[in-house]
């Protein structure tokens, strides 16, 4: 029984050996060739996650935080800070009635950062859209 599954010849393992042993003509490699230089090129650009205005507000937030602290926080407990230097103006005082919300400077910072990155995000795809307000 063991001799006759040697003696069977397998379909598959001739039909491996045949394929082994073909090669493809002599021009085949040029004609592969001219086939891809036919085909057309793509343009590869890259966009970058944060657009250019992005940046631009971005720096210009940093630069507003650097100079209001320049200017808002003085430099010693003895000095003022410039904006203690210039001339008091009276702001007329209004008496409003507000209900009284107890919420911590970190709530109010995540709000405007909330609505800061919103209208960012808003301005952004207006731009990429192109679409006129």
């Amino acid at each position: 029984m063991k001799q006759e599954e040697l003696n069977k010849v397998d379909p598959l393992k001739n039909w491996i050996k045949e394929v082994g042993m073909e090669s493809p003509g002599p021009e085949f490699h040029m004609a592969v060739l001219k086939k891809i230089e036919v085909l057309p090129k793509t343009n590869l650009s890259y966009t970058p996650v944060i657009s250019s205005f992005a940046w631009k507000l971005i720096l210009g937030l940093l630069a507003v935080v650097f100079i209001g602290s320049m200017v808002f926080i003085p430099a010693d407990s003895n000095s003022s800070s410039l904006f203690d230097k210039l001339p008091e103006y009276q702001v007329p005082k209004f008496n409003l009635a507000f209900p009284s919300l107890d919420f911590s400077p970190p709530f109010f910072l995540s709000i405007i950062a909330f609505f800061i990155l919103g209208f960012i995000m808003i301005v952004g795809t207006i731009r990429n859209n192109k679409v006129g307000i």
